[in-house]
């Protein structure tokens, strides 16, 4: 039930050159920072060791997995936001996607502190093509890494698996199916954009983060995204 903020204005160039994806407008060294300072703040401890070892302990124990960290051979799932990601593997744009820049400060937290194997990672997101901007970018640091988008039609993509699990909404008319990517995983990491939402209003958080996490199109499923804004539902 914690929630802790970390803002650093040295993240990124106040006035961004060219695309703001660009290595030269973000500063990894911050946002590897302002991580640890979050990971830390959000578990009272004093290092990121002790950080990831108490969630992870907590996680298991709450699960009935006994009181015991990350094991090697676990697969962790990591749903990023590339929900703007249209067009082709080589479309390049201005667009609000998911930052390889944070994914990379989360990367780096899985891999060198917790000690997992990069091929027991899962970066996906099952709406949508992962774009050579946003996949060069982290693969140069972590090739061994699994990158799961909707096609597989590009260099080191795979495309995702339909599972036998189902999500059924409450009026059981819309059923959409969960990838094995998610369905195989001991742990799902959630990174959500908190942007506005061009669809009608608000903002897109965290819930709506997992609409690419399924299998068949998202588009049906915005009626009830709609829903949430009639008093009383």
């Amino acid at each position: 039930g914690r929630v802790v903020w970390v803002w650093n204005p040295n993240a990124t160039k106040k006035n961004f050159i060219r695309y703001w994806w660009e290595e030269e407008n973000n500063d990894q060294n911050v946002l590897n920072e302002m991580f640890s300072q979050g990971i830390q703040g959000l578990t009272g401890e004093e290092t990121d060791n002790t950080s990831w070892d108490a969630l992870f302990n907590y996680f298991n124990e709450v699960h009935g997995y006994g009181e015991v960290g990350y094991q090697p051979g676990e697969n962790i799932a990591i749903k990023v936001n590339l929900n703007n990601c249209y067009g082709g593997y080589n479309t390049i744009d201005n667009n609000r996607d998911a930052s390889p820049y944070v994914v990379k400060a989360l990367l780096n937290q899985l891999v060198d502190v917790v000690g997992v194997n990069q091929e027991d990672i899962y970066v996906y997101d099952a709406s949508r093509k992962m774009q050579n901007w946003f996949y060069d970018r982290v693969y140069n640091d972590f090739p061994d890494i699994h990158y799961v988008d909707s096609d597989g039609g590009a260099s080191g993509r795979e495309k995702v698996i339909s599972s036998s699990e189902k999500i059924y909404f409450a009026d059981n008319v819309v059923v959409r199916t969960l990838p094995t990517v998610v369905t195989e995983a001991k742990y799902l990491i959630n990174m959500p954009i908190m942007k506005r939402h061009p669809i009608d209003w608000g903002v897109t958080l965290s819930g709506k983060n997992f609409f690419g996490t399924w299998i068949e199109d998202v588009s049906a499923v915005h009626n009830y995204h709609r829903s949430g804004f009639t008093n009383g539902n």
